[in-house]
C-alpha cells in the first residue's frame, strides 16, 4: 500500500501531559507523537460530529480552543 505524505494543518504551540496519561502511553507501547502527528494533519480521531464540526471550523477561522 502506498502512504501518501501528509502536512500539518497548524501549529500545535506549547505541549503539556500528566505523568498518568504519559504511563497510560508508555504501557500501551504508543507515544504522544503517535496520536499528535494524526491530529496536527485533521485525523481528529473517533469523535462526534458537532465536534469535527468545530475543528473543521477552527482551521477555517484560525480559532483553537476556547
Amino acid at each position: 500500500m502506498q502512504q501518501t505524505e501528509r502536512k500539518p494543518l497548524f501549529n500545535l504551540g506549547q505541549l503539556v501531559a500528566t505523568p498518568g496519561a504519559l504511563a497510560a502511553l508508555a504501557k500501551a507501547g504508543q507515544t504522544p507523537l503517535d496520536f499528535l502527528s494524526r491530529h496536527v494533519c485533521g485525523d481528529w480521531g473517533d469523535i462526534d460530529k458537532d465536534d469535527c464540526k468545530e475543528n473543521e471550523l477552527g482551521l477555517k477561522t484560525r480559532r483553537f480552543g476556547s
